[in-house]
């Protein structure tokens, strides 16, 4: 067991090592408010892991090695927390650190054949500042200081959609420990978008990528020998997607609008026909059998931009051709707002380089604006949502409109 000072030191090389991680990755260090998100995440983890060891849950594995990296995890990211605001953790507790850590460490559970024995010295003990970003799937539940909210899926036609229509909402729900992924419906694996792709989904919490690798239909070279979204058998596009919702089975779909946004992207619009398709398809059991087991999602939230919410980016877009295409206030029934989790979201915009480096893609055109104004335009969200057709599973406690509430939003996507 390594002691208080050792593991004081292992704490502040961590840090150390993030910082200069995330300077090199998103142009800035953690704040407090990143640690405190990871502490809260790591608590929720492993309360996961001790109830499943005590048998309250059958669909997580507790080996003695998970529960100790999570305990591992918990005591370094309250160290950087402690060391953040100039708390001494020495005197604000009773019981001397060191025993604190032997007592709670999972020394009684066996271990699994291979597993290394957990918490033995300071260089064991498995770097503990996860943020949503830094883990590669979100918990399904967090801490109770912030309890997990409906998972999501996202399916989209682009990368850096993601990042750009839904970006706030996903690193919101990942921060609370829901699940949450991502699809994209154009471009190849091998491609430097999807590197790009890879990079920001990392920071929004939201796995790795799930491609479905059709060409975009302004860029054929996008996927080699591959059809374009818009000229793929619409049942064999359908069918993918519905693969994903099924393996996923998220309570929420998101996706984009009707118009396929302010610009109309064919793309955009082709992956709002599918996905509302798929969402149809995916709870009945004689469509798609070889797709997974059926899944209705409760709702599915369509990303849009009313009238009344484009005074900024609307001539922007029209000063490099684009086209401008809000709806009504009263169809975008869904306003969140996602100021609290701008700075992951604009640094999941950013890691699309080749896109912020263009003079007319979007994120380019956000790179050159005065940060106020780029706050203007990417601090709030805006859905049309609708239920789901049918709903044979029953739906998760919340979900449903009310006073233009999203479903699964917290108070503060109001």
């Amino acid at each position: 067991m390594p002691t208080w000072d050792e593991m004081c030191a292992a704490a502040g090389e961590v840090r150390d090592l993030y910082d200069e991680t995330n300077r090199r990755k998103l142009g800035r260090t953690w704040g407090l408010s990143d640690f405190v998100l990871g502490f809260t995440g790591d608590v929720g983890d492993l309360a996961k892991l001790v109830m499943a060891h005590q048998g309250h849950r059958a669909d997580v594995a507790a080996s003695a090695g998970a529960i100790g990296h999570e305990l591992s995890d918990c005591l370094f990211s309250l160290m950087v927390i402690a060391q953040e605001t100039g708390v001494d953790l020495a005197d604000r507790f009773t019981t001397d650190m060191a025993a604190l850590t032997a007592r709670l460490r999972p020394s009684t559970y066996p271990r699994q054949p291979g597993e290394s024995a957990p918490g033995r010295t300071a260089a064991s003990l498995r770097p503990g500042l996860p943020s949503p970003a830094a883990r590669p799937a979100p918990a399904e539940q967090g801490g109770p200081a912030m309890p997990a909210l409906p998972s999501l899926l996202a399916v989209l036609a682009h990368p850096d959609d993601e990042s750009l229509l839904v970006g706030g909402i996903l690193a919101q729900h990942a921060a609370s420990g829901a699940r949450t992924a991502v699809v994209t419906a154009t471009w190849a694996e091998d491609s430097h978008r999807a590197a790009e792709l890879a990079e920001a989904l990392e920071i929004l919490g939201a796995g790795g990528p799930r491609m479905l690798g059709y060409a975009d239909a302004r860029v054929p070279q996008s996927a080699p020998g591959q059809p374009r979204l818009c000229d793929a058998p619409v049942d064999r596009v359908v069918e993918d997607v519905v693969r994903h919702i099924r393996a996923v089975r998220p309570d929420i779909v998101l996706t984009h609008d009707a118009y396929g946004q302010l610009t109309g992207h064919p793309d955009h619009r082709q992956t709002h026909r599918v996905t509302l398709l798929a969402i149809a398809a995916s709870g009945l059991e004689h469509l798609y059998p070889d797709a997974g087991e059926p899944w209705q999602p409760a709702a599915v939230h369509m990303a849009t931009h009313p009238h009344s919410a484009i005074a900024d980016l609307g001539p922007l877009l029209g000063q490099v051709g684009k086209s401008v295409l809000s709806v009504p206030d009263s169809l975008a029934n869904v306003t969140c707002d996602v100021r609290q989790w701008l700075d992951r979201k604009w640094a999941a915009i950013t890691a699309h380089r080749s896109q912020v480096e263009g003079e007319r893609p979007l994120p380019g055109i956000l790179a050159r604006l005065p940060e106020d104004v780029r706050h203007r335009i990417l601090g709030t969200e805006h859905y049309t949502s609708l239920t789901a057709p049918s709903q044979p599973s029953p739906a998760p406690e919340g979900i449903g409109l009310t006073n233009r509430q999203a479903p699964g939003c917290s108070p503060r996507c109001q």
